[in-house]
C-alpha cells in the first residue's frame, strides 16, 4: 500500500513565538545573514513537490520577486478571484479545504509543504487533523508581531516532527 503523503508546515518562528510582524514584514528573519545551510531548507526541499498558500503569503511571494514554474506546483487558498494572470505552476483552489487535503495526501508525489501563512494554517489546522510541523527557531525577539495562528488563544495540540534550532545573535 502506498503510504500517504504529509502535509507539512515547516516555518521559521522567533524566540517569542512569532513568524511576521503585524504589517506581515519578515525582516526579523531576512535581514539576517543566512546560516550555512539556510536553516535545513535545501533538504527540507527535496522531501517535497508541492507548496500551500494563502493568498496573502502568494501575493507577498510575488511582490517580492519570487519565481514560478510548472516544476513548482503551488496550491493556492483564497476567498478572492485569482488574478488575471496566474503563474505558471500556480493552481487557485476552490474545493473545501478537507476535500482537497484527502484528494491531495492520495495522490501519488512527495510530501506538501504548508508554506503559511497563519490564516490558511489555521483552516487547515480547524478542518483537518492531517498535519504535521517542524520548525526552524531563530533565538531573536520579532517584537510587536502577531502569533503565528490569528486564532487568539486556541490551542492546537500536534507533536513537532523535528526542530531545527538555527540560532541567530
Amino acid at each position: 500500500m502506498q503510504q500517504k503523503r504529509k502535509i507539512i508546515v515547516h516555518i521559521a518562528t522567533s524566540a517569542d513565538g512569532y513568524i511576521a510582524r503585524l504589517d506581515g514584514n519578515l525582516d526579523w528573519l531576512t535581514s539576517r545573514p543566512a546560516p550555512k545551510g539556510f536553516y535545513g531548507l535545501p533538504k527540507f526541499a527535496q522531501s517535497i513537490d508541492a507548496k500551500i498558500l494563502g493568498r496573502t503569503t502568494f501575493d507577498r511571494s510575488v511582490k517580492m520577486g519570487a519565481s514560478f514554474s510548472p516544476d513548482d506546483v503551488r496550491y493556492v487558498f483564497s476567498r478572492r478571484p485569482p488574478p488575471r494572470s496566474v503563474p505558471a505552476g500556480v493552481h487557485f483552489v476552490e474545493e473545501p479545504i478537507r476535500a482537497f487535503a484527502e484528494r491531495l495526501r492520495k495522490q501519488a508525489g512527495k510530501n506538501v509543504w504548508m508554506m503559511g501563512g497563519s490564516a490558511i494554517i489555521g483552516s487547515f489546522l480547524d478542518e483537518t487533523r492531517l498535519m504535521s510541523s517542524s520548525s526552524a527557531l531563530c533565538r531573536r525577539l520579532s517584537g510587536k508581531a502577531f502569533l503565528s495562528l490569528r486564532r487568539g488563544i486556541v490551542k492546537y495540540r500536534f507533536a513537532c516532527a523535528s526542530r531545527n534550532p538555527f540560532l541567530m545573535e
